[in-house]
C-alpha cells in the first residue's frame, strides 16, 4: 500500500510510532430528498460510523432515495509502525477523526394542534403479570375485504428494554418501551440454547418468530424444505423456502417473510482490522412481506432498508383499496447494538412520527406522534388522532393523549411512564419498585398455592415492577380508583436465552373493594406466562 502525504504522527513505546492521515468528506449537511453524493480524497475507504465499512478505489459516492434518519460517515485511514533503522509497516485498520453527519428529512413532521372538538381517543392501561405498566393505544385502519385489515397498535412496556436487550435486536422507532405492534419478523436468536445471548450468525443459531423460537420438526434446521413449529404452541407452521420463510396460520392465512430484497436484512460487514465476510453475508432478520386470507385476498408490506445499519423499517401496509403509511424523522440519540461475533452491528437511527390511513390515496385518518430529547434519549410525550374531511385536505384532531415520564430510584431501567393522560383529562398513575437479585420490598408470607417450586434453567433479575396503578375514578377530578401489586419472591430470567419470565405468584388489591385476586403463572418452558391458577378473597 503506497505511503499518503499529511500524516498526524505520534511516538509510541519502544521506538513505534503511528499516523494517521488527516482528511474530510464534502457533502450536504441535509437533505429533504435522500438522495446526495459524498467525496473525500483519493486513496480512502468510506464507511457508515456504527454500521460495515467498503473498499473504494473512487473518491465519491451517490446515495439514492436514503429514509430519514441520521447517517454518520468516516474515512476508514491508516497508520505506520516503524523501528529506528529498521523497516516501515502500513495499516490501515482506523478511521480518520473527521466525522461527516447528513441528516435525512423527507417527511415533515405534523404539529400538535389544540383543538375544542369532543372526545378523546381510545386505550386501555393495565399491569401485567411480570409486573410491568403496559399501554395500547389502538389504530382505527379501514376495514378490509372479508374483514381482512392489519390489526396495528401503539403498544409500551415498562419491561420492553430488557426484552430488546435480551433477544439483541435494535431499538425500537419510538423508544423507551414504546413500539408499534402489528407487523412480524422472523430473526436469527439463541432462545433455547445456552452459551452466548447473541446471535453468532452461523447455522448454530436459531430462529425466532416474534421472539418465539422455532422448534425443528422435518428435514435440517437451515435447509431449504425444513418445518418448524413454535416452541410455546401456537398451531402456527414455518417452512424454509431457501432464502426466505412462509408461514401458515390456523385460521387460513398465509404470510411469506423475507422474499424481496427490502424485506429482510443482512450483516452488511465488520469494522475496523476484523476481515470482511467470506462470502455470503449472512441474513439476520425476515420480515412479513405479504399475507394472504383464505379468500385469496392479500395484504402487502412495504419497507425501506439501509444495509450499513442493518436495518428495515416498516413504511407501509396496503390491502383492497386502504393504505396505512408510516413516517419518520432523523434521530441520534440511540447506541449501537452488537448482534454478532466481533464487531458486526445495528443502529436505528430514525424515530416514527406520523401514522396515515388512506384510502384510495385520499388522507382518512392519521396520528400524530411527538417525541422530544429528554436526558439524552428521545421521549415519546403526545399521541393527537386526527380525522380529515371528505377531500383528505381539512383535519380536525382530538385533544392528545400525553405521556410523562419518571425516574426510578434503584432500577436497572430507570425511565418509565408514570402518568397517560387522555383528551378528557382522565389521568392513569403507575407507581413503581425497585427489585434487586436478592430482595424484594413487595414480596409477601401468605401462600394460597402452596410453597414456591424452584424452576430449572433461571436466575434472578433485578427489574422495577408495577406496586401501585390510581385511574381516575370519574367522580372528581381528584378521585382516584387504585389497585396494589405484590409479587411473590424474585423475578425470574431464562438462563437459557428465552428472556424474563415474570413471578412465581402475584397478588393483586382492589383498595375500594377489598378484593385480592392471586395469580400463580407457570415459569417453565414450552408453558412459560401461561397462568394455572387464580383465587380472589375479600377481607384483610
Amino acid at each position: 500500500m503506497m505511503r499518503r502525504p499529511a500524516l498526524v504522527c505520534a511516538w509510541l513505546l519502544l521506538g513505534l510510532s503511528w499516523c494517521v492521515q488527516a482528511a474530510t468528506i464534502s457533502g450536504p449537511t441535509t437533505s429533504t430528498t435522500g438522495t446526495f453524493t459524498l467525496t473525500w480524497p483519493s486513496g480512502y475507504h468510506l464507511r457508515t460510523e456504527y454500521g460495515s465499512w467498503q473498499f473504494s478505489g473512487t473518491t465519491s459516492q451517490a446515495f439514492t432515495n436514503l429514509p430519514s434518519g441520521e447517517y454518520r460517515f468516516r474515512l476508514h485511514t491508516c497508520y505506520q509502525e516503524s523501528e529506528p533503522g529498521g523497516p516501515t509497516l502500513t495499516f490501515c485498520p482506523y478511521d480518520s477523526a473527521s466525522l461527516k453527519v447528513v441528516v435525512v428529512t423527507r417527511d415533515a413532521e405534523p404539529a400538535i394542534v389544540s383543538t375544542s372538538a369532543a372526545g378523546t381517543t381510545a386505550y386501555r392501561a393495565d399491569v401485567s403479570l411480570r409486573g410491568s405498566a403496559t399501554i395500547e393505544v389502538p389504530i382505527q385502519v379501514l376495514p378490509g375485504i372479508n374483514g381482512f385489515a392489519p390489526s396495528l397498535s401503539l403498544r409500551y412496556d415498562s419491561a420492553r428494554s430488557g426484552d430488546v436487550t435480551d433477544f439483541y435486536t435494535a431499538e425500537d422507532t419510538l423508544g423507551y418501551g414504546w413500539h408499534l405492534a402489528g407487523s412480524s419478523v422472523i430473526t436469527r436468536c439463541r432462545g433455547g440454547l445456552s452459551g452466548a445471548p447473541k446471535p453468532l450468525l452461523d447455522t448454530g443459531d436459531r430462529l425466532c418468530l416474534d421472539g418465539q423460537p422455532l422448534k425443528l420438526i422435518s428435514g435440517s434446521y437451515w435447509s431449504s424444505g425444513a418445518e418448524y413449529r413454535t416452541e410455546a404452541q401456537s398451531f402456527v407452521k414455518v417452512i424454509n423456502m431457501g432464502t426466505w420463510f412462509e408461514v401458515w396460520h390456523p385460521d387460513g392465512r398465509v404470510a411469506r417473510y423475507g422474499d424481496t430484497t427490502d424485506s429482510q436484512v443482512i450483516a452488511s460487514g465488520r469494522f475496523q482490522q476484523v476481515s470482511a465476510w467470506a462470502g455470503a453475508r449472512p441474513t439476520y432478520l425476515w420480515a412479513v412481506r405479504q399475507v394472504t386470507n383464505g379468500f385469496g385476498d392479500t395484504m402487502t408490506y412495504a419497507y425501506d432498508r439501509f444495509d450499513p445499519y442493518g436495518m428495515v423499517q416498516l413504511k407501509s401496509i396496503s390491502y383492497g383499496g386502504a393504505t396505512v403509511e408510516l413516517k419518520y424523522g432523523p434521530r441520534a440519540d440511540l447506541a449501537n447494538v452488537q448482534i454478532g461475533p466481533a464487531v458486526t452491528y445495528i443502529w436505528r437511527q430514525a424515530y416514527l412520527h406520523t401514522i396515515r390511513v388512506k384510502m384510495n390515496g385520499v388522507n382518512v385518518r392519521e396520528y400524530r406522534l411527538d417525541s422530544n430529547l429528554n436526558g439524552g434519549r428521545m421521549r415519546l410525550e403526545r399521541i393527537q388522532e386526527c380525522g380529515y374531511d371528505i377531500g383528505g385536505t381539512t383535519a380536525t384532531c382530538l385533544n392528545p393523549l400525553t405521556v410523562a415520564w419518571t425516574a426510578i430510584s434503584g432500577a436497572a431501567s430507570p425511565i418509565s411512564v408514570t402518568t397517560f393522560t387522555d383528551g378528557l383529562g382522565a389521568i392513569t398513575q403507575f407507581l413503581y419498585t425497585a427489585i434487586t437479585t436478592s430482595s424484594n420490598p413487595t414480596s409477601y408470607a401468605e401462600a394460597p398455592f402452596g410453597s414456591t417450586i424452584a424452576v430449572a434453567n433461571t436466575g434472578a433479575r433485578a427489574i422495577a415492577v408495577v406496586s401501585e396503578i390510581r385511574r381516575s375514578d370519574g367522580l372528581t377530578s381528584a378521585g382516584r380508583r387504585s389497585t396494589t401489586f405484590a409479587y411473590k419472591g424474585l423475578a425470574y430470567a431464562s438462563t437459557l436465552n428465552r428472556g424474563f419470565l415474570g413471578f412465581y405468584e402475584v397478588r393483586a388489591r382492589d383498595l375500594q373493594s377489598g378484593v385480592y385476586t392471586y395469580t400463580q403463572t407457570r415459569l417453565d418452558f414450552p408453558l412459560a406466562g401461561v397462568v394455572s391458577q387464580r383465587r380472589q378473597f375479600t377481607g384483610g
